[in-house]
């Protein structure tokens, strides 16, 4: 007929006009599958508006206690500097890989000096210099 528009089928036309109609209907008419959808894109709005609110806040207490920030942070370990800020490091220590250190303790003396000392409990201001190699390490047990 010609009141369609050229290369528009009669169902076609009549879905886009359902659509159209949709749009300017209230939420609770929408489809299903729509409706979901637009509830699940409020619930990511919110949460990432409430994880910037979070980032916010403890960017602000990091402050107020005089630490650096998390972009400071990695700004030091940016892979980038990483050469730059190992040369620093080394540069700074009087010998950064010494040969030998001053062994004041071993292990058979530590643990029987320490064997009355309930488990998961520290004792503040003691220094002990021990050596050692390590045989085995594990990430669990």
């Amino acid at each position: 007929s010609s009141s369609q528009a050229v290369g528009a089928s009669p169902l076609h036309a009549s879905r886009l006009v359902a659509r159209l109609a949709a749009m300017s209907e209230p939420a609770d008419k929408l489809p299903a599958a729509e409706r979901k959808r637009l509830k699940k894109e409020a619930e990511a709005k919110q949460r990432e508006e409430e994880k910037q609110k979070k980032k916010a806040e403890q960017a602000a207490q990091q402050e107020a206690s005089g630490q650096k920030t998390a972009e400071a942070n990695m700004e030091e370990l940016d892979p980038s500097k990483y050469r730059e800020n190992r040369m620093a490091m080394v540069k700074s220590l009087k010998d950064p890989y010494p040969h030998k250190w001053p062994v004041d303790a071993s292990i058979p003396t530590l643990i029987e000096k320490y064997k009355d000392m309930p488990p998961q409990s520290q004792e503040e201001g003691t220094v002990v210099t021990i050596a050692g190699r390590v045989k085995n390490k594990r990430n669990q047990g």
